[in-house]
């Protein structure tokens, strides 16, 4: 049965009475629902039950799996169990042991040797719920950065910047004059600065507001080109034009400078001290990962001829990769996986990604057409919990419920109880067999 983190975590505010309150935090209840799931995944093991394991054939490579977590059994495949090697047994004697990640077979098996264990719990994440700030009259949504938004507008020949503290209220305002003719640039905002390019004499040049003071400065840089780039490495990147030629910006000063080959059949977003480049050329079309001298190319994962042409900005965040396709499409990239973000929150346009907060769980500013208005939302996913049954998910509920009523220095008694009848039904249900003990203690 499939249930979401939201599911489990409603339930456990019901049965702890705090389905109106928000005194837990985003990053409190992640921390809960982890430490209860692991507290329940262990009592499950040492239990027995075999819902959650897996099992493989040992081969010539005998390193234990990335995700092992817990050993289950040793045997072969004919059904002789095979036992752990001790201290008093003579070497010949055979058994398993297992010494710096590898599994040694001391003796010959006379069939294949199957290993059952349980992978490491997963961690599961639910999203925040979305913070809705206003755009001021006449003014553009800029860029965000973790709870700052920055908004523009143009007027009378100059640009006028206004950066909000979502949570305080507070604002910071500032303008420079521009050329007539000055066309809004990408924003990026980074540490307590606002960069951007401005027009003049035919050039950009790279502009920065401090809002710890309200002054705006010109770094001395140049370029044919408006793109900047926000990395996530505590600097941002500017594109000189021509080449890929990047600057290298901290605090407001020129720190180094980099640049990968130029090639007309690519082109450059961004990602901290590497880039990614899509290819337009190429039987397969995908987008790529250049280390940062421009040579290596690592696939990361291959689009389609038209997805290419749809692709209109690339976010890099950490682990986390943002792709902004054309017809009001985004999807979010992590190393496990993708999913349509339009579906998971409701979103129709992102407009900048900020740096991943993993204190808040927010990192996206959106423009949302169904409610007409701006969001800072989370992008962490709702987990999907696969139970056998929903035994699983009543004891997750209860053990979280717990943690809620001990956060509050509530009377926890009840639900405890209530645990510990859910635990009797589920042992009663489990199946046992003779070697149930051996295996237990052959492990542990």
């Amino acid at each position: 049965m499939i249930y979401t983190v939201s599911d489990l975590v409603k339930k456990a505010q019901g049965l702890a009475d705090i389905q109106n309150s928000n005194f837990i935090s985003w990053r409190e209840n992640v921390d809960y629902l982890n430490d209860s799931f692991v507290n329940i995944y262990n009592q499950i093991i040492q239990s027995g039950d075999p819902a959650f394991l897996k099992q493989y054939t040992l081969g010539t490579d005998n390193t234990l799996p990335d995700d092992f977590y817990q050993l289950q059994s040793i045997k072969q495949q004919n059904g002789t169990l095979i036992m752990r090697q001790v201290d008093s047994d003579p070497l010949h004697t055979f058994s398993y042991r297992i010494v710096n990640n590898q599994i040694i077979i001391n003796g010959n098996p006379t069939s294949p040797v199957i290993v059952r264990y349980y992978p490491q719990p997963p961690t599961i994440t639910l999203p925040s719920i979305s913070v809705e700030y206003p755009v001021n009259t006449g003014y553009s949504f800029a860029c965000a950065y973790k709870k700052y938004i920055c908004q523009y507008k143009i007027y009378s020949s100059k640009l006028f910047l206004l950066v909000t503290d979502i949570e305080s209220s507070e604002t910071y305002e500032q303008s420079i004059t521009i050329d007539t003719s000055y066309t809004p640039p990408q924003f990026v905002m980074k540490n307590g600065y606002v960069y951007f390019n401005i027009l003049a004499s035919g050039n950009y040049q790279l502009e920065y507001f401090n809002i710890s003071d309200l002054t705006i400065a010109n770094l001395g840089i140049n370029s044919t080109a408006y793109n900047i780039y926000n990395g996530n490495d505590g600097y941002i990147w500017v594109n000189k034009g021509g080449a890929y030629n990047y600057i290298k910006i901290q605090a407001a000063a020129i720190s180094t400078s980099t640049k990968v080959a130029s090639n007309s059949s690519q082109q450059l977003f961004m990602m901290n001290d590497d880039y990614i480049i899509y290819d337009y050329d190429g039987s397969v079309k995908t987008l790529n990962y250049y280390d940062s001298d421009g040579n290596e190319t690592v696939n990361i994962f291959n689009l389609t001829t038209a997805q290419l042409a749809d692709i209109q900005r690339v976010w890099v965040r950490g682990q986390y990769i943002f792709i902004q396709f054309s017809g009001s499409t985004t999807v979010f990239t992590g190393l496990s996986g993708s999913y349509d973000l339009d579906n998971a929150s409701g979103i129709i346009r992102v407009v900048d990604v900020s740096d991943v907060d993993e204190s808040t769980g927010y990192g996206l500013s959106v423009y949302n057409d169904n409610s007409w208005t701006n969001q800072l939302v989370s992008f962490f996913p709702d987990t999907e919990l696969d139970f056998p049954s929903q035994l699983y998910f009543q004891l997750l509920s209860y053990q979280l419920a717990i943690a809620y009523k001990m956060k509050q220095g509530a009377e926890t008694t009840a639900i405890e109880t209530q645990l510990d009848d859910a635990w009797s039904t589920f042992y009663d249900t489990l199946r046992r067999d003779a070697n149930m003990n051996v295996r237990i203690k052959n492990v542990n």
